[in-house]
């Protein structure tokens, strides 16, 4: 621990350039200090929201038009046919192009949540709140398929922001679920837990299409996508990351491709 101060003084010599009196003052300087420092901060904080907002903008924009212009087009081939299994057809791609829309809603609502609001830390059971992440998928899954098994225990407590907790869970079994490899004998996805002392881990592990190592780096940033085939805004692991930090945790990745994925989240305890 210290403290700022500022000192400054000036010396009176006799004839002799000896020194007989030094005249000075010390001015404490810590709060102003701190202020500097915090102002840097913000500062430093403004610039990156700048940047993200300017991407967000450009990027958003183009995501939010491309299902529009899609959905347009359908409805404009609908108009021209009157055979009801081409109607059906039809509007089931319409109905494609809704919810790819209503995804990027959510995931532009969560990042928004996350930048605004305050923590609120609570008690937390582990298990109870990965299931009914799992339960809450369910429902949206066409594919039946993958097998999930939740190797939690359950009367696991942790404290955390349980609502923030939900938004990485669900961003990671979504994208777990959305890259499996359906082709492929027994398509799985596991969720393991780790505590100690400091922190617990929370694994999630799949076989399914599995991400390139050069991907490793970026796949956490805005709007970056690590396949051209991608149907993912590229914002659901930029939320991710940027929730964890707001949590003070942390996530890791390994992976390779056509070998599955395993996500670490880290959190303290």
């Amino acid at each position: 621990m210290f403290k700022w101060f500022l000192d400054s003084g000036i010396s009176k010599q006799d004839d002799a350039g000896n020194t007989t009196v030094i005249v000075g003052s010390i001015i404490d300087i810590d709060e102003r200090k701190k202020a500097e420092k915090e102002l840097a901060l913000k500062n430093i904080q403004l610039a990156k929201t700048n940047e993200e907002l300017d991407r967000f903008v450009y990027s958003a924009s183009h995501d939010m038009r491309a299902p529009l212009s899609s959905l347009l087009g359908l409805i404009h081939l609908s108009e021209k046919t009157d055979r009801p299994e081409e109607i059906g057809t039809l509007l089931q791609m319409m109905k494609d192009r809704i919810k790819t829309m209503e995804g990027f809603i959510k995931e532009v609502t969560d990042y928004s949540r996350n930048t605004r609001l305050d923590l609120t830390p609570t008690e937390a059971n582990l298990y109870n709140l990965v299931q009914g992440v799992v339960q809450h998928l369910a429902y949206s899954i066409v594919n039946k398929r993958v097998q999930i098994d939740i190797d939690i225990e359950k009367d696991l407590i942790i404290q955390t922001d349980a609502s923030r907790l939900k938004v990485v869970i669900n961003n990671l079994l979504s994208n777990a679920y959305k890259y499996h490899q359906f082709d492929k004998p027994n398509p799985y996805i596991k969720v393991s837990a780790k505590i100690n002392s400091e922190t617990v881990m929370i694994m999630i592990a799949d076989n399914g299409e599995g991400i390139a190592p050069e991907h490793h780096v970026r796949i956490f940033e805005m709007f970056y996508r690590a396949s051209e085939s991608s149907e993912g805004s590229g914002l659901g692991l930029y939320i991710v990351k940027e929730t964890l930090a707001k949590l003070g945790g942390d996530i890791s990745v390994q992976s390779n491709r056509g070998e599955g994925t395993e996500f670490t989240v880290t959190l303290p305890v």
